[in-house]
């Protein structure tokens, strides 16, 4: 599977639920990394409703995605898919400026809101190793 596929499943999950389209980042933004993954955002005006996140979940299901874990914590939640050798997280919520902050490099960081809505991080696990190895000495 690749990005340009992940990214597709993606957007699909979206639509079904009713979200906004997904404001993915930019391929080669995260460094080494930013080949093996996928990551977008989509606010809300408010906080995504669980109805609407099952039938994101539903699609992804239907796409072949494979429910591996779902918990709330700290006023988020969050749902944890896997597809062959990638990894999918959808966290839900309202992420303070604070926590966000953190979150993002550096250059970012100061520019930082709160945010409420939908966050996504795909992983191609398999690459995201290889990328690691090449950067160990």
């Amino acid at each position: 599977m690749s990005s340009a596929e992940a990214r597709a499943d993606v957007r699909a999950g979206f639509a079904a639920g009713g979200f906004e389209t997904p404001r993915f980042t930019e391929p080669g933004t995260d460094g080494i990394f930013g080949a093996c993954a996928v990551t977008a955002l989509v606010p809300t005006t408010a906080e995504p409703d669980p109805k609407d996140t099952a039938r994101l979940a539903g699609e992804l299901k239907e796409r072949g995605w494979v429910q591996e874990d779902s918990w709330a914590d700290d006023g988020m939640r969050t749902l944890s898919l896997r597809k062959a050798r990638w990894t999918l997280d959808i966290l839900g919520g309202t992420l303070p400026k604070e926590q966000l902050a953190a979150a993002l490099p550096e250059e970012q960081s100061a520019d930082a809101e709160d945010f409420t809505g939908l966050s996504v991080s795909a992983v191609d696990r398999a690459c995201a190793d290889q990328a690691h190895a090449g950067q160990s000495p």
